[in-house]
């Protein structure tokens, strides 16, 4: 369509179909290059209320917009890449103190100073399965895995960490006397192979440290890394 066929598209008044001028346009956007004065002579409506601006002010008006929403974005991102750091630099400690390990005790040792000075839990419990039930040390015990899944059994089936806050039952079970301390918490189950061997509950006073929105990659791994340790120092037979 030409100008002048634009011209010519009008309704019963004369007036030129404001479609086709839209049409136009969108086929021709160098069209005001060579006609700069039109502008500013042209109004809209003020954005945030009556009156009206020219083209150029509302043009520069939706590119601050636009510069304000991606900056808002970029610093989005910039919040979560800051936040997995911190959370890669706490797991790294964690596995090197597991890995560093020479006999059980130090193994202990390790992961309750990870539990409580890199991740900051108020709680923490491991529960081991096994067929004869034991208390190994004032965070680590020995259940059978029948009565771990009469309590947790959805958490441990789902073979990934449960993140934010648990039924009483379930929080009272995994973190026994500091419960009441937790404010939320993650629950991973670890397994080896396809059996799980044991089930992780580190728990925060913070209602929103363990945020169910976040990923569980890093945490997973921990339990990949524990499942591959325990057996190395506890003799986990029938699980019971």
């Amino acid at each position: 369509m030409t100008e002048s066929d634009a011209a010519t598209r009008a309704d019963g008044d004369g007036r030129v179909d404001a479609e086709a001028v839209a049409d136009y346009l969108r086929r021709h956007p160098d069209f005001f290059e060579t006609r700069a004065d039109l502008l500013t002579t042209l109004r809209v409506n003020h954005a945030d209320g009556p009156g009206t601006i020219s083209l150029i002010e509302r043009q520069v008006a939706v590119l601050r917009e636009k510069q304000t929403s991606h900056r808002e974005r970029l610093e989005t991102l910039l919040h979560f890449a800051e936040a997995n750091h911190a959370i890669y630099l706490r797991t790294q400690r964690l596995v090197l103190g597991v890995l560093e390990a020479e006999n059980v005790g130090e193994l202990f040792h390790n992961l309750e100073r990870s539990f409580a000075d890199d991740f900051g839990c108020a709680a923490y419990g491991l529960i081991v399965f096994d067929q004869t039930p034991r208390q190994i040390n004032h965070y680590t015990s020995c259940v059978t895995l029948t009565t771990a899944q009469g309590y947790v059994g959805d958490l441990i089936s789902k073979r990934t960490a449960t993140l934010g806050l648990l039924d009483g039952d379930k929080q009272d079970f995994l973190l026994r006397h500091a419960s009441g301390e937790v404010g939320s918490a993650a629950v991973l189950p670890i397994y080896a192979g396809n059996s799980p061997i044991a089930v992780l509950a580190l728990g925060a006073r913070e209602s929103g440290y363990f945020d169910p929105g976040s990923g569980t990659v890093f945490i997973d791994f921990v339990g990949d890394v524990l499942a591959r340790t325990l057996p190395r120092y506890l003799y986990l037979g029938d699980p019971g």
